[in-house]
């Protein structure tokens, strides 16, 4: 891909540090974590690349993607990560505070992926 000088990637208007610097391969997103295989994962995000290479990196642990539509209330996703087993959910930075008490009653740790590609997942 060409580069600006700024150190955009031009095609795609993202960063060039998160698409190609920090994260090789798919099995990088989740690796940092020490999840075994198995794992669930919650996710609750706007379509993206990055979404998709969350997808790609569950796969490669063996781990479970459990997609969340981005229009369910707290009380839904309660449901989801409740009765998921889920130990990671992801969601957008926006609705992050509404659904901490969510993920802390259930056990899973929340992180933040925006549909931008930045978030504390992300970071």
């Amino acid at each position: 891909h060409p580069s600006a000088p700024d150190g955009d990637d031009t095609s795609t208007n993202r960063p060039r540090s998160f698409r190609h610097t920090r994260f090789r391969t798919p099995h990088d997103w989740l690796q940092p974590l020490s999840f075994d295989s198995q794992v669930r994962v919650a996710v609750q995000v706007d379509k993206s690349p990055e979404n998709l290479f969350l997808y790609l990196g569950c796969i490669r642990i063996g781990g479970v993607y459990l997609p969340l539509n981005t229009a369910y209330t707290a009380s839904e996703v309660s449901y989801f990560l409740e009765n998921s087993g889920a130990r990671l959910f992801l969601c957008d930075e926006k609705d992050a505070a509404a659904l901490a008490p969510v993920s802390e009653k259930a056990g899973a740790r929340q992180e933040t992926l925006n549909g931008d590609g930045s978030g504390s997942f992300a970071d």
